[in-house]
């Protein structure tokens, strides 16, 4: 996973010629029909297993479907609506179709469509996650409807517009909810009746600036500025891994994060710490060479990698063309055929400052992409003991290296996956496609790192 080839961030692009999207602008029948058969033609040839969740057969069909609704010209946003469910059953949580948030409809941008509050499911039921602005509404009050609608039937509806799999887009679309209901809610209305255990409220929906402003407070709350930083609390070493994102240039490529990554060990040995925390939790992910970086620091034992399935597509090999890469074997192997490529066995690199004390690993809900390889690769290897809590977004079988293209009349953005990534334990059912810790902390707990150091040491016993 060193080489650009295998970086799950990597954006390849297969280049259609330039033009910016015009979301109001209306397009025929024909154009559109020859956008949603050029994106069909793509998935089927160069995505790495379209038929993850539907069958070809079933696929075909939802294709059909929106086909026969292309009987009249409509805008690019109306045809996006239209598409959007074809991404969403690809499984792919990395796959997307779309234009960027400057470039959506008018009326997107600025009527006030948009509900100031998020949601969250805690068992059976819905509940207001986040508010924004003074709502009267409240965290954790159950939302019995929305405009007499339940929010389970208007979660629904969202899950069509999200990629990701089938458990998944529903949790994706209850954390986005508010944006979401903008793009489903076909009425002008900007008071909504919002019913709750609680009480019955007219809620004034917003516009996408405000939106914005309070998704981006949320995110500022988050900002990873170091990439990799360390603290010591008590007698333990804590490494908070809070990305693996590598830039081309500047204070954060590969070789400026391994060095920092060397001076925090040398601070562990120097220290003589005997036990390590690993905190990759709001680890959205990055350049997996950081993660394997990080693996050499704990074990010098070969440990088993990923494998993945590839396919030969006439498409990636332009693109490889274009890099200047030449893949004999990709290239010889017939279009069409996937290329089955068997689990590595991974000899860690040689490292200045070893550590070979005891080794702890935080996952949370918000570990994603690379840092979810990072952790699976940990787990599935018994290098170290998972604390935490199972992602919700990130999945240890997924698909990645990205490929990107644009359909050719609306130029809609195009993203997924040409490798299906499988953890070395081995491909299982869906339902067991998940990253669960060997000891589960509440979401109070994963807020104090001295109450996770002292979990940690209970394990011991």
């Amino acid at each position: 996973m060193k080489t650009i080839l295998l970086t799950l961030c990597l954006l390849a692009t297969y280049v259609l010629p330039a033009q910016s999207p015009n979301a109001d602008s209306l397009y025929s029948p024909v154009h559109l029909r020859e956008d949603l058969a050029y994106l069909q033609q793509q998935l089927r040839d160069v995505h790495a297993n379209p038929y993850s969740e539907y069958s070809a057969s079933e696929y075909d069909q939802l294709f059909a479907t929106i086909n026969r609704q292309l009987n009249k010209s409509i805008t690019t946003a109306e045809f996006l609506r239209l598409v959007k469910p074809v991404i969403a059953h690809l499984g792919d949580e990395h796959a997307h179709i779309g234009f960027k948030q400057d470039q959506l409809p008018r009326q997107l941008q600025s009527a006030s469509l948009y509900l100031p509050f998020t949601l969250g499911k805690v068992g059976d039921d819905y509940v207001i996650d986040q508010a924004f602005g003074n709502t009267g509404l409240q965290q954790g009050d159950i939302v019995r409807s929305i405009d007499n609608v339940s929010p389970g039937a208007w979660i629904r509806q969202a899950a069509e517009l999200v990629s990701g799999t089938p458990a998944q887009r529903p949790v994706k679309a209850a954390r986005q909810f508010g944006y979401y209901f903008g793009w489903i809610d076909q009425s002008t209305r900007t008071d909504h009746t919002v019913s709750t255990q609680r009480i019955n409220l007219r809620v004034k929906s917003i516009d996408l600036t405000t939106w914005n402003g309070y998704t981006a407070n949320q995110a500022a709350s988050t900002h990873c500025p170091q990439r990799i930083s360390y603290r010591q609390v008590g007698q333990t070493g804590v490494i908070d891994a809070c990305s693996f994102d590598v830039k081309p240039s500047g204070q954060f490529t590969l070789e400026r994060i391994q060095q920092q990554i060397d001076s925090i060990f040398r601070i562990i040995r120097d220290n003589s710490i005997k036990s390590l925390v690993i905190d990759v939790s709001h680890n959205e992910g990055g350049n997996s060479a950081v993660g394997d970086y990080l693996i050499a620091h704990i074990t010098n034992k070969p440990y088993k990698g990923y494998q993945n399935t590839w396919k030969r597509s006439k498409e990636y090999q332009q693109l490889y063309e274009s890099w200047g890469i030449k893949n004999e074997f990709y290239a010889n192997t017939a279009i069409g055929k996937t290329i089955i490529s068997a689990p590595r066995q991974v000899t860690p690199q040689e490292v200045l400052y070893p550590f070979t004390g005891k080794v702890v690993v935080v996952i949370g809900e918000h570990t994603f992409s690379s840092a979810i390889l990072f952790a699976t690769i940990i787990k599935d290897n018994q290098l170290a003991p998972l604390i935490g809590q199972t992602p919700v977004e990130g999945h240890p079988n997924h698909f990645g290296e990205m490929y990107n293209t644009k359909l050719p009349h609306t130029k809609l953005e195009l993203r997924f996956g040409v490798k299906e990534w499988i953890r070395p334990a081995g491909k299982q059912s869906d339902k067991d496609n998940v990253l669960v810790p060997d000891i589960q902390l509440s979401s109070v707990d994963m807020q104090d790192m001295k109450e996770v150091i002292y979990r940690a040491r209970l394990s011991d016993r």
